[in-house]
C-alpha cells in the first residue's frame, strides 16, 4: 500500500510539473501572439498622439512578458523583449517616412545585438524598470550590458530612486528658472551701465578673472556687481548639490559589478535609460578614482545615450539607403515618461 501510495504521488507531482510546462508555454505562445498584433496596430495608426496613447496601453504586455521570462531565468530572451519594447513610436515613425520595411515586432537576437556592439564599437547598457510593474517587494533596477563578446545581467534594489527623481527634477527646474531670471536682470543692468562705452558684458568675458573686471569696471555701480555675485553664489550651490544628489545614485545606476565591466569593456558606452532614468545626465556621474579622487565619467568614457539599440540600428541602415538625402535633417524630441 505505501509503495502505491508513493507511486501515486510521483506521478501526480510528474503530472503537476507538466501542466506547469504547458502553461508556460502557452503563456510565452499568447504574450507573443498580443506583441504581434499590438505592433500591427501601433504601425497602421496614422496619427502620432494615438500612437503614443497605444504605446503606453501595449506597452504592459511587453513588460510583463519581459518579468516572465526573466523570473524564467531566461535573461538573455528577457532583454530581447526589454530593448523591443523601447522607443517603437520613434522606430515606426522613421520607417515611415523614409519607406522603411518595418520592423515593429522584430526581435534583435542578443547575438545581432553583440554584432551591433562591434560594429559601434560600443559597450551598451541597457536599463530596465519592467520589474517596477510587479507587486513583490522592491522595486529593481534591471541592467543589462552587452559588448561584442559577453552579456551580463545585473538586478539591483532602487527603494527611492524614482521618487528622488520626480523631486530632484522639479527642484533643479525651480532653482535653474529662478536663476535664469535672476542672472538676466543682473546682465541686463550691467549691460545699461557700461552702455554709454563700446564695451559689452562679452567683451568682459575671457573666462579667467572675469568678476575681477566686473568689479573694477569704472561704469558698473558695486550694487550691480553684487547682484550678481549672489547669482554666481547660488549657481556654485546648485551644482554642488547636483553633484551630492548624483553621487548618492552612482553606485545604484553603476553598481560595483558594472563599474568592473566597464573598466575592461572599452572607453565608449551608449546607455540606453528607461522613463524616469532619461532625466539623469549620466555625463555628470562621478565616481572614486583609483588615487581617490572624484571623477565625472565623461572624463574616461565616450558616452551616448539612446532610446534603443533597434533605433540604432534602424538610423544605421537609414544612412545607407536609397532613400535617405543627406542633406535632410531630421529632429525628433521625445518624452522618456510616454515613449
Amino acid at each position: 500500500e505505501r509503495g502505491y501510495s508513493t507511486s501515486n504521488v510521483a506521478d501526480s507531482e510528474r503530472r503537476t510539473i507538466e501542466e506547469e510546462k504547458q502553461a508556460k508555454i502557452l503563456i510565452e505562445e499568447e504574450f507573443r501572439e498580443a506583441i504581434r498584433v499590438f505592433s500591427e496596430i501601433e504601425w497602421n495608426l496614422k496619427d502620432i498622439e494615438n500612437q503614443v496613447f497605444y504605446f503606453n496601453v501595449h506597452d504592459l504586455a511587453y513588460t510583463l512578458f519581459e518579468n516572465f521570462l526573466y523570473a524564467e531565468n531566461r535573461t538573455k530572451e528577457a532583454l530581447e523583449i526589454a530593448q523591443l519594447r523601447r522607443a517603437r513610436v520613434l522606430r515606426a515613425f522613421i520607417e515611415k517616412k523614409y519607406s522603411l520595411i518595418p520592423s515593429q515586432d522584430k526581435v534583435l537576437t542578443v547575438e545581432e545585438i553583440k554584432n551591433l556592439a562591434k560594429q559601434f564599437n560600443t559597450t551598451f547598457i541597457l536599463y530596465s524598470l519592467a520589474s517596477c510593474q510587479l507587486k513583490a517587494p522592491g522595486p529593481n533596477i534591471r541592467i543589462w550590458v552587452i559588448s561584442s563578446k559577453d552579456v551580463a545581467t545585473i538586478q539591483t534594489p532602487i527603494p527611492k530612486l524614482l521618487d528622488e527623481i520626480a523631486i530632484f527634477s522639479d527642484t533643479m527646474k525651480a532653482i535653474t528658472g529662478e536663476l535664469r531670471t535672476n542672472v538676466k536682470k543682473a546682465l541686463e543692468i550691467i549691460e545699461n551701465e557700461i552702455n554709454s562705452t563700446e564695451e559689452t558684458v562679452d567683451d568682459l568675458i575671457d573666462d579667467l578673472g572675469i568678476m575681477t573686471r566686473l568689479q573694477e569696471h569704472p561704469k558698473i555701480q558695486k550694487q550691480s556687481f553684487l547682484d550678481l555675485e549672489k547669482c554666481l553664489v547660488k549657481l556654485r550651490e546648485a551644482i554642488d548639490l547636483i553633484n551630492n544628489q548624483l553621487d548618492c545614485w552612482y553606485p545604484i545606476l553603476i553598481p560595483n559589478e558594472l563599474h568592473n565591466i566597464i573598466k575592461e569593456s572599452g572607453t565608449s558606452l551608449t546607455i540606453i535609460p528607461e522613463r524616469e532614468l532619461a532625466h539623469i545626465p549620466f555625463a555628470a556621474l562621478r565616481y572614486k578614482h583609483n588615487l581617490g579622487n572624484l571623477r565625472y565619467l565623461i572624463e574616461d568614457y565616450s558616452l551616448s545615450i539612446a532610446p534603443s539599440i533597434h533605433t540604432l540600428k534602424v538610423l544605421n541602415e537609414l544612412e545607407i539607403s536609397d532613400s535617405f538625402q543627406k542633406e535632410e535633417a531630421l529632429v525628433v524630441y521625445s518624452n522618456p515618461k510616454e515613449d
